[in-house]
């Protein structure tokens, strides 16, 4: 019986032979080969010496490899690309471990191939593979970078599925039949049938939820990743709650009403996976930020607050997962803290606070919290920032971490309304009224306008030192191509 590692050695050597034969038949140096070709042999030549010295998984082997997976890429020839660098991986870990994050870049590498080749399905599993890894390793630092990207393809997907496209990962992913966590426990349906349902149809609800819920889940693991090595100052940690804050308020852009805890049952294809891994972590996911607690000196606010701000009760409850809310909340939290953690400057951790006030509306906690925001600045004789935050020439549109779909731009205009509105003391923009336009500004610009300042939050604006029942706004909103 031969053995996997002559098996694997002949591989290779029947890899290598392709080449040289698909050379000489095509005139090796006047060949697509270019000027490549003798780099290629001088690599071949030091694989097969360090083979003959060391044998098959010698260590000294994964340079040169992965030196001719890279030529091969380069080169456009992804199939001979692929085949290397999973020999490359073989080696790895039989050296480093069955579970070592040095495969990561390997994966990456083979997850951009498969791509190349159009092998969609094979690059989707080489990415659950890859996510796998990562979170075996939830202290190490060299797992964010995973977590963020695959969260950041997820809501490229999203925005591909809102154009109207239907990218196979939508399939591959199941995002029409993932499971659905338990409304009162928070907990995974129970195993489902694979051979009885499919991942071809459900609402677009679903599957905005279930896309934007797969990044978030990402986010979640690469923020924990970072707070387990304390790096409170990193801008990267302050970029990724950011990221997470801004995928619910997508969704919420999307119109999506789908709610986690409906109890249905997973319909999954017999081509799909069965394990769904990011869903079922996401739970676990969310937990793990809805639980951690800063370290004292760096979770104390440097805003003193006469009560502490309350938290979600939900978040509280043993093994359920937080709502939307909660996340949010516990987010922003965690970002005020960042601040005061890196001594930041007033203005900062002033801005980082105001996005916690901003949350609480309409209630009335939200305007304590103003208020002392601006002692804070009056005290220190800051006016000009009190200006900035409650009575701008373009009213602040909430959330702040988004951009501002007010703050048009004249630089390349097309066109522009003159628009007056009125804003209430709790945010909501009322009695829109259109004075001007330029004569190329069509009704479907107006009626858009109008209805942007309608469905948006305001925060509220103060005059004269105290929040004003109605504020009256007039602005010149800018038209582009």
């Amino acid at each position: 019986m031969v053995s996997t590692t002559v098996r694997q050695t002949a591989n290779l050597r029947a890899v290598l032979l392709v080449v040289a034969i698909a050379a000489t038949a095509a005139g090796f140096s006047q060949s697509r080969f270019g000027a490549d070709a003798d780099r290629q042999q001088r690599i071949i030549e030091r694989i097969e010496q360090e083979e003959r010295a060391n044998g098959p998984y010698s260590e000294g082997l994964i340079g040169p490899l992965s030196d001719l997976a890279l030529l091969y890429q380069d080169r456009g020839d992804h199939d001979l690309a692929v085949a290397v660098i999973h020999r490359v991986r073989q080696v790895v870990r039989a050296t480093e471990g069955l579970h070592s994050l040095e495969q990561i870049p390997l994966l990456q590498q083979l997850i951009a191939n498969e791509e190349a080749i159009g092998r969609v399905e094979t690059a989707w599993e080489l990415e659950q593979d890859l996510l796998t890894l990562a979170r075996r390793h939830p202290g190490d630092i060299r797992t964010v970078p995973v977590f963020r990207e695959t969260a950041a393809k997820r809501m490229a997907l999203l925005r591909q599925y809102l154009a109207g496209e239907s990218p196979p990962q939508i399939i591959l992913g199941c995002y029409y039949g993932w499971p659905r966590a338990d409304g009162a426990t928070g907990a995974s349906q129970p195993d489902f049938n694979v051979a009885k349902g499919d991942c071809t149809s459900g609402s677009k609800d679903e599957v905005i939820r279930a896309i934007v819920s797969d990044a978030q889940t990402s986010y979640a693991h690469a923020i924990a990743v970072m707070l387990r090595n304390e790096l409170y100052s990193s801008e990267e940690l302050r970029s990724l709650e950011l990221d997470l804050l801004r995928s619910f308020e997508t969704m919420r852009a999307a119109g999506t009403v789908a709610r986690r805890g409906a109890a249905t049952v997973a319909r999954v294809s017999n081509s799909a996976r069965t394990d769904l891994e990011p869903w079922r972590s996401w739970k676990a996911a969310m937990l793990q930020l809805a639980e951690w607690e800063l370290p004292q000196q760096v979770a104390a606010s440097g805003l003193e607050e006469e009560e502490p701000p309350k938290i979600d009760p939900r978040l509280e409850a043993p093994n359920r997962a937080p709502s939307d809310d909660g996340i949010v909340r516990r987010s922003l939290e965690r970002l005020l803290a960042y601040e005061i953690a890196a001594s930041a400057p007033l203005q900062e951790q002033i801005e980082a606070f105001m996005r916690i006030a901003d949350s609480e509306l309409p209630n009335s906690g939200a305007f304590e919290r103003y208020e002392l925001v601006r002692k804070t600045l009056e005290e220190a004789g800051a006016q000009a920032s009190i200006d900035e935050l409650f009575s701008p020439k373009i009213p602040v549109v909430l959330p702040t971490f988004v951009p501002n779909p007010l703050a048009s731009d004249a630089t390349g205009a097309t066109g522009y309304i003159d628009v007056a509105f009125e804003i209430g003391r709790y945010g909501k923009g009322e009695r829109v009224r259109i004075l001007d336009t330029t004569t190329n500004a069509t009704g479907t610009d107006e009626k858009r306008l109008v209805e942007l300042i309608q469905r948006s939050r305001f925060r509220p604006r103060m005059t004269d030192g105290e929040f004003a029942r109605v504020s009256p706004v007039v602005l010149r909103y800018y038209l582009a191509e």
